[in-house]
């Protein structure tokens, strides 16, 4: 891989400028931090590849070129990490969103957290290999070295009175090329420690985030079930009122029906009385 091919991330879909020239569009938006996520696993990977042929390589130049793709890809990917932290915690505190906006919201930004996480774990791994070729080499130099004499020369890199001591005492012809390569990794194990720092608080950063957003999801989901029961309720209730009136409704037109009864019943015995008493005058 060349220097040219880093910075254009050697493949179809480039670091995008998230947010720029989408006239606010949520689903153009969405669409670039999906882009944005699988450039920056694509570098990631690419990164992790650098790291196999940096630990394997022993010619110097090769050495330096590697180190400066290294380097160049670590600043891309930095940048583009920041840029979709910063695009996700936007949309996530725009203008109230539809349920399904909300959901692919939280879907990428836990797909973007599981990038994050992957990135850490090639940085650990990266970090656990150089550890390693260290130790092999200060074996070289030092055959007879104890496990604590080695995690010294690992661990305080300032401490070079370890390894002078041990260069005296070794007669191998590789003394001198070891104490050389080590310095160089201890100068790596410097920059895996800072990206390792930088992505641990993007790790908390996005963690938060997602914890944020499905609060929102929760709360809407919450109020939406609420609702939901309320207008059950009510309707149970309109039901109800509903039969009582159609009840009501039934007992007055029986009662107004057994008094139009009555009132007849009355009429035709007053009716059958008034007669009966003209014929008896008669």
């Amino acid at each position: 891989m060349s220097s040219s091919q880093a910075n254009n991330g050697g493949n179809s879909y480039p670091m995008q400028q998230i947010g720029q020239g989408t006239g606010g569009d949520f689903f153009s938006r969405i669409g670039n931090i999906r882009d944005s996520i699988r450039a920056y696993n694509d570098k990631v990977s690419q990164i992790g590849e650098l790291h196999t042929r940096s630990l394997n390589n022993i010619n110097a130049n090769d050495t330096a070129r590697i180190d400066q793709e290294l380097s160049v890809l670590t600043e891309q990917v930095r940048s583009s990490a920041n840029q979709i932290r910063n695009e996700l915690k936007g949309m996530k505190s725009s203008a109230v969103r539809s349920n399904a906006e909300r959901d692919q919201i939280q879907q990428l930004s836990e797909s973007f957290r599981s990038s994050v996480d992957k990135y850490q774990n090639v940085e650990k791994q990266y970090r656990g290999n150089v550890q390693e070729r260290m130790r092999r080499q200060f074996k070289i130099v030092r055959p007879d070295a104890t496990p604590q004499q080695v995690n010294e020369v690992i661990n305080a890199p300032g401490n070079q009175q370890i390894f002078s001591n041990a260069l005296m005492k070794s007669s191998y012809g590789e003394a001198d090329t070891a104490y050389r390569e080590m310095q160089g990794r201890h100068q790596e194990l410097r920059k895996i420690e800072q990206t390792m720092a930088e992505l641990t608080q993007l790790v908390s950063d996005v963690a938060i985030l997602v914890e944020q957003q499905q609060e929102t999801i929760d709360t809407v989901q919450t109020n939406a079930t609420k609702v939901e029961q309320d207008l059950e309720r009510a309707n149970s209730k309109l039901d109800s009122a509903i039969s009582i009136a159609s009840a009501t409704r039934r007992k007055r037109k029986i009662c107004f029906g057994i008094s139009v009864i009555l009132i007849l019943v009355i009429a035709a015995v007053v009716a059958g009385a008034v007669c009966g008493n003209r014929l008896c005058h008669s």
